[in-house]
């Protein structure tokens, strides 16, 4: 975020938070067990679906097989951000156990920094991609969706372009956007493109805030097939949300690309106003823009205890996965010496897990985690519900081999059929 207002937000949040907490006190320990119902209610209705699964083998159905089925992996993004950097307090045993950690969390990526203009573009004609590169290649490998951020940042520019003015700046940031969408283009399919734009306006103020919608264009240009996402802080305030709602539909109007809203979700202590003002802020955001949310940079610095913050994430994570309007969840970092809050961190030093690490994977693989056993019918089907995703199932055939095999639960594919 940019200082000046970083300043002002760092202020006004503390208050906030403080007042935040007198809220949760007063409404959600009164009927709490009333919004955790109609939350389970909305993920059991938008989350899950009924499968239908036929089995063929040797173009004949089995009938009266015994099927173990178990979830592999959500379709539903549950991400962090991503980061790579080495550092003489890093050991190469640490990195390897922070990309294990990751895999074992996360289904979604999103870089840090290493595809921040300022990483990457020390002068306009030498990009370096290699950081971005090495997270795209681990992502491609472990089958892990990445988001890209950001295109630009109006609050961190290279040295050499705070230089530039009128048509070579605007010429300089095309150049970049383009170069950046079109080298990542054939795994990235989604981008944050002026972070921050409502905070930050260094280059609306050399340019007009015409720019904005230019750096849209400019990405739409170089791949037509990208989502293009807005991404911004301070989301739990209602003044800001105002001039939030009124620049995406002022962006909108004017022409630009907007595929849905990045909510950063940075707070400090606890969630401000408590978990029903999230949902309020959420339901407002996307009636006024009818646009998808994605919550893209989740943390709290400086819980109020370990305890608290591990009753926040689950609050957090069961509201957001319960609401329909929103379509992913990353946090900003995982593991306490690749943080940049490092109270935040859900994973110490050591690799050991606070409260909030076991909270967050007893809902992610335990409660929204869908296994079990079945029969094959005299049709060579079986039936069960479960959270949308990839699965594997284990059986044993006719011939005597025991196979395993996988397929997908979405909203769109519940028939599914699998030959052997």
């Amino acid at each position: 975020m940019c200082f000046k207002e970083g300043l002002i937000f760092l202020l006004v949040l503390n208050f906030t938070s403080t007042i935040g907490d007198v809220i949760v006190a007063q409404s959600d320990s009164i009927n709490n067990d009333d919004w955790i119902k109609e939350a389970n209610i909305r993920i059991e209705k938008f989350r899950k679906g009924d499968a239908d699964v036929k089995l063929i083998f040797n173009d004949k159905v089995l009938v009266n097989y015994s099927v173990n089925y178990e979830m592999v992996r959500h379709l539903f993004p549950f991400g962090c951000c991503i980061n790579f950097q080495k550092r003489r307090d890093i050991t190469d045993e640490e990195d390897k156990i922070y990309k294990k950690l990751f895999i074992e969390n996360f289904n979604s990526a999103v870089p840090e920094n290493h595809m921040k203009w300022v990483h990457i573009s020390k002068d306009l004609n030498n990009p370096d991609y290699l950081a971005g590169d090495e997270i795209v290649e681990f992502c491609k490998s472990n089958n892990i969706f990445l988001r890209g951020h950001c295109l630009t940042w109006e609050s961190h520019y290279p040295d050499w372009v705070k230089v530039l003015n009128g048509e070579e700046l605007k010429d300089g940031i095309k150049k970049h956007i383009q170069q950046t969408v079109k080298h990542f283009s054939g795994y990235i399919r989604e981008w944050d493109v002026d972070n921050e734009f409502v905070h930050c306006d260094y280059v609306q103020k050399k340019l007009g805030e015409r720019i904005v919608v230019d750096m849209h264009r400019f990405a739409e240009e170089s791949d037509s097939k990208i989502r293009l996402f807005v991404n911004e802080y301070e989301e739990w305030n209602p003044d800001f949300r105002k001039r939030l709602i009124e620049k995406v539909k002022w962006l909108v109007k004017s022409g630009a690309k907007v595929d849905g809203i990045g909510l950063q979700s940075h707070f400090s202590k606890t969630i401000p106003g408590g978990i029903r003002n999230m949902k309020e802020y959420i339901e407002e955001i996307y009636e006024a823009l009818k646009l998808p949310i994605k919550l893209t940079e989740f943390d709290i610095e400086n819980p109020l205890s370990e305890e608290k913050y591990a009753e926040d994430i689950e609050s957090f994570y069961r509201m957001a996965f319960s609401m329909p309007q929103v379509e992913g969840i990353f946090m900003w970092g995982f593991w306490e010496k690749r943080h940049w809050r490092p109270s935040a961190a859900i994973y110490r030093k050591d690799f050991s897990e606070r409260l909030a690490a076991k909270a967050y994977r007893k809902l992610i693989f335990n409660e929204w985690w869908t296994k079990g056993n079945a029969k094959t019918d005299k049709n060579g089907e079986f039936k069960f519900r479960g959270f949308y995703g990839d699965y594997k199932i284990i059986l044993t055939l006719p011939d005597g081999r025991t196979v395993t095999k996988v397929f997908k639960l979405t909203p769109e594919e519940k028939q599914i059929t699998i030959y052997f």
